[in-house]
């Protein structure tokens, strides 16, 4: 299979940070002040994460205005694994400390709800899980959260117009499973 790799100019867009290529070894440093902050984990919401890693860490929508800043909250919330259940309305609220009222609120001036950002999250996710060529298409369906692999494919071509091996070939290259 193919590799999936980042060029140094998409970088910015993925990481608003200072990052440097072909050095000798990998790194990341943060600040200190992170290990302070209280953990928002649980056991099973670890577990859930560990099953998807590396995938929640595909990149993330890059706010085009201010006010963007509440669905970029509210995708986080939602994150990139669909194989298990998603947040209600008031859990995302509570996760973003917002009273339901008020989030809803905002999204209305927005133009926006909340099912339709799920639906452009599960979007953007199937394509960070696409671009990895060492998952199969089925393994993709399943972190989807279709139980039927056709399912998924009926799924992504209705979304995209082209089935998702068909997809993953014509934009990385990539040839079906």
């Amino acid at each position: 299979m193919g590799k999936c790799e980042i060029s140094e100019a998409e970088s910015s867009r993925y990481f608003d940070c200072q990052h440097n290529f072909s050095q000798p070894t990998n790194s990341l440093k943060f600040h200190r002040r992170f290990l302070d902050m209280p953990l928002r984990q649980s056991e099973s919401s670890l577990e859930a994460f560990l099953k998807m890693a590396p995938y929640q860490l595909g990149p993330q929508r890059e706010s085009e205005k201010k006010d963007d800043a509440i669905e970029d909250k509210i995708r986080s919330a939602i994150g990139y694994n669909f194989s298990i259940p998603l947040p209600s309305f008031d859990e995302i609220a509570e996760q973003v400390s917002l009273p339901s009222r008020t989030l809803r609120r905002q999204l209305e001036r927005l133009g926006k709800t909340y099912r339709q950002i799920k639906d452009e999250q599960r979007k953007d996710a199937v394509l960070v899980l696409l671009a990895r060529p060492e998952l199969e298409l089925n393994a993709i369906a399943a972190l989807m959260g279709f139980d039927e692999p056709s399912a998924f494919h009926r799924a992504f071509k209705n979304w995209f117009g082209l089935p998702p091996g068909k997809y993953r070939e014509t934009h990385w290259g990539q040839k079906q499973d």
